[in-house]
């Protein structure tokens, strides 16, 4: 038997009802090791680490940390996007940006397909880049990179499910992405 839905009036609940739902399948706070960036750069959960930085953004409301060390670049959304037919709903399709194609990807309909629908009339203003600029996250804005300890973040410890989460920013009500993983998955599709 399912619970009735709730009606979510403000979207600082909404959000951190998402990020709840997202979480659910982790471990409680107390079970989850400190981790550690490890020479690439991806966030290693079990392990010990440092203070790391990531860069904060939204889309459409939605808002995303990118650990610095994964992160290949900001640009500004470009001129000319050159759409690809035949791709899922969250391809937005190609630019040739610094002599590289990249593929673009509305984030938002990636991880929320059936809470959100890209609108053209809407268009991001930036591309985080991550993969070797192979990948392109549509951004609407970019916030500002925060230093976060480890205790700052819930980590998830089992990531079978949307392993491209590596946990909450829970004082910032944010989902901290882990692009490898978020890349492996995008190259499967």
């Amino acid at each position: 038997m399912s619970a009735a839905p709730q009606t979510l009036v403000d979207e600082r609940a909404a959000l951190q009802v998402y990020l709840q739902d997202l979480l659910s399948a982790a471990a409680p706070v107390a079970d989850i090791a400190p981790v550690q960036i490890e020479s690439s750069g991806v966030v290693a959960p079990h392990a010990e680490r440092a203070p790391f930085q990531c860069l904060l953004f939204k889309t459409a409301g939605l808002s995303l940390a990118l650990p610095l060390a994964e992160l290949n670049g900001i640009l500004a959304w470009p001129q000319t996007v050159t759409p690809l037919p035949g791709h899922a709903s969250f391809f937005l399709g190609m630019t040739a940006q610094r002599g590289v194609q990249t593929k673009i990807i509305d984030i938002a309909q990636l991880i929320m397909p059936a809470r959100y629908v890209f609108s053209s009339s809407e268009r991001p203003r930036y591309l985080a880049l991550i993969g070797g600029q192979q990948w392109g996250l549509a951004c609407d804005s970019v916030a500002e990179v925060v230093t976060l300890d480890s205790h700052q973040v819930r980590w998830r410890a089992r990531r079978v499910n949307q392993p491209w989460l590596a946990g909450t920013l829970v004082e910032r009500l944010c989902a901290l992405l882990d692009a490898e993983e978020l890349v492996k998955m995008l190259q499967g599709k």
